[in-house]
């Protein structure tokens, strides 16, 4: 830790979202390293100042990754849900002072109880109560994540109903092209027609040749 044991500033602030967001991701695979940039891209935060003082700080502060941002053996065992509790255990040994787990020894841990222990040891409110709430996540020592959490990550892989609206308007507005074939450049398409003529043996060569006449007349435009 940067500070000692049972000063304001030294007390962890991960919001839950991001403490699921992360051990989520190792649950899949363990980075080699857990770095501001690592961060930035995974929660998708608007710079590296923010990842290493939202997430990379309190992770080390709590000893899931030491100063270099390697993952530790006790984020081995933060990962896996068998030994979720005991790596609990160990950060709430390791990070808070006996006085505060005294306090918040009850279940459900009272949250006001601890966000007036750490404004006492100069905490703002704001402060105190995102301490608060990260104390009881590790004092509730469960690996299932909050139904509110689950949602908001699946929300998140799906596209927003402004997203889907603007997919339908897009295809209404840019259809598939059609299917049929381009004419040579034409200014009128060509037309092909296939007449078979039966004529009777009484007709004449006049009346013949008037018949192709009128043909030629209606079927063939004038070029």
């Amino acid at each position: 830790m940067d500070t000692l044991k049972g000063e304001s500033d030294s007390f962890p602030m991960l919001s839950a979202k991001n403490w699921w967001a992360v051990r989520q991701k190792v649950q899949t695979s363990i980075p080699n390293a857990i770095t501001p940039s690592f961060i930035r891209s995974l929660l998708d935060l608007k710079d590296e100042a923010s990842a290493r003082s939202n997430v990379v700080s309190p992770m080390r502060k709590l000893g899931l990754i030491d100063g270099e941002g390697k993952p530790t053996e006790l984020l081995k065992l933060w990962r896996n849900d068998d030994s979720y509790a005991q790596a609990c255990a160990e950060m709430l040994k390791n990070t808070y002072p006996d006085e505060l787990l005294a306090l918040v020894s009850d279940d459900p841990v009272d949250k006001q109880a601890a966000e007036r222990w750490f404004m006492g040891k100069d905490a703002g409110k704001a402060a105190a109560g995102k301490m608060a709430a990260l104390l009881a996540i590790l004092k509730q020592a469960d690996p299932t994540p909050p139904k509110a959490i689950t949602k908001q990550q699946s929300s998140a892989k799906q596209p927003t109903a402004t997203q889907a609206k603007s997919a339908k308007q897009k295809v209404k507005e840019d259809p598939l092209p059609s299917a049929t074939m381009p004419y040579s450049g034409e200014t009128s398409p060509s037309v092909h027609i296939d007449l078979q003529l039966h004529f009777s043996p009484d007709l004449t060569p006049e009346q013949i040749s008037t018949i192709f006449e009128s043909m030629s007349k209606y079927l063939y435009k004038a070029q």
